[in-house]
């Protein structure tokens, strides 16, 4: 959950639970779990639920027939997932959940969503990266970076930073992480060690790789938010997008790698990577009522975009084609969906 979000959740009366499936192109439904159902175009959908409600959710999206199965996880493995299920990544035959206010990591069996391993030790964990056999982790409250063994998510080995840190990315030979103090620390992936800090605004949060040549950082904090891209040759800024009002939220890269999409005003916004300037930004949707999260699948060329609502009742999912915008599908979710993981057919 975003930093400033994650904390609101709790001071809101529950509203109703439910909420109605709409389509544009016929009804997505909810139906009892059956395993052998999940198969072809899946997509984890991670809801994080509220803070401190303990009604984190993963549902599964079977894009093939246009089903939700809802709450699969509690269903399978027969418990709650936790509190605040916050960063999802499939890897190596394994989809890996951080589960922030519950301190825990988890494995789970993408195809049969059983839980395979866990680490329960953890403080607050945010973002996921799994590299080799390691599994780094960032952290809200302890001021450093887990690195979990891939085998049993054991700790094999942490880092020590100087803030809060966020969204971390694979970038050439390093690990970039963004750092709540303005900072992007470069990490050495075989050593472990710090070998560069980039310098962005306060605030650093999300990340985004193009084509190993830049890398891209939004930073939000004190009301000021902007967007800049670094140099992959000597680190330097080669462009910086400032907001006008409100702030910057998560950025992704088109399917085709040509737009930056990014959130901005309550709506999905797309600028070409080599603009020179702000104005050459677009809204590319604007249509839930409070866009959480969005993800570009090249599984099925759609686009996945996350509506929180108020924050605690059902959320919703719109389903659009990745290239045109056209919603395809839209359909209910658990409270505050906010991430999307593809799953191999």
């Amino acid at each position: 959950m975003y930093f400033c979000k994650q904390y609101f959740g709790f001071i809101f009366f529950r509203l109703s639970l439910t909420a109605c499936l709409f389509s544009s192109c016929e009804s997505s439904i909810e139906k009892p779990l059956d395993i052998s159902g999940i198969q072809g175009k899946r997509v984890a959908i991670l809801c994080e639920g509220n803070f401190m409600w303990n009604n984190a959710r993963l549902d599964i999206y079977q894009s093939d027939s246009n089903i939700n199965w809802a709450n699969a996880y509690e269903k399978v493995n027969r418990k709650p997932l936790g509190d605040v299920l916050q960063h999802g990544v499939l890897y190596a035959n394994t989809l890996y959940l951080s589960i922030n206010n519950s301190g825990k990591v988890l494995g789970i069996n993408p195809k049969t969503l059983k839980q395979t391993k866990i680490n329960a030790n953890l403080k607050s964990p945010r973002c996921i990266l799994p590299i080799g056999r390691h599994v780094w982790i960032t952290d809200l409250y302890s001021n450093s970076i887990s690195i979990l063994d891939t085998a049993s998510l054991s700790l094999a080995k942490q880092l020590s930073v100087d803030a809060y840190t966020e969204q971390l990315v694979k970038w050439n030979q390093f690990v970039a992480v963004a750092s709540y103090n303005g900072k992007v620390l470069l990490f050495d992936t075989n050593s472990f060690l710090l070998k560069h800090t980039i310098y962005a605004d306060s605030g650093a949060m999300f990340l985004a790789v193009h084509e190993s040549n830049s890398l891209w950082v939004v930073s939000s904090a004190g009301g000021k938010s902007a967007i800049q891209q670094f140099s992959a040759s000597d680190f330097s800024r080669t462009r910086y997008f400032k907001a006008e009002k409100g702030s910057f939220g998560k950025i992704e890269l088109s399917l085709d790698g040509k737009d930056l999409f990014f959130l901005y005003q309550n709506a999905l916004w797309r600028i070409p990577v080599n603009a020179e300037s702000f104005a050459e930004a677009s809204v590319f949707f604007r249509g839930p009522k409070l866009i959480y999260g969005f993800n570009f699948n090249a599984n099925d060329n759609c686009l996945y975009i996350a509506d929180a609502k108020d924050y605690v009742s059902n959320g919703e999912v719109s389903v659009l084609n990745a290239k045109s915008g056209t919603l395809m599908h839209r359909f209910a979710t658990g409270v505050n969906p906010s991430f999307f993981v593809p799953l191999q057919p």
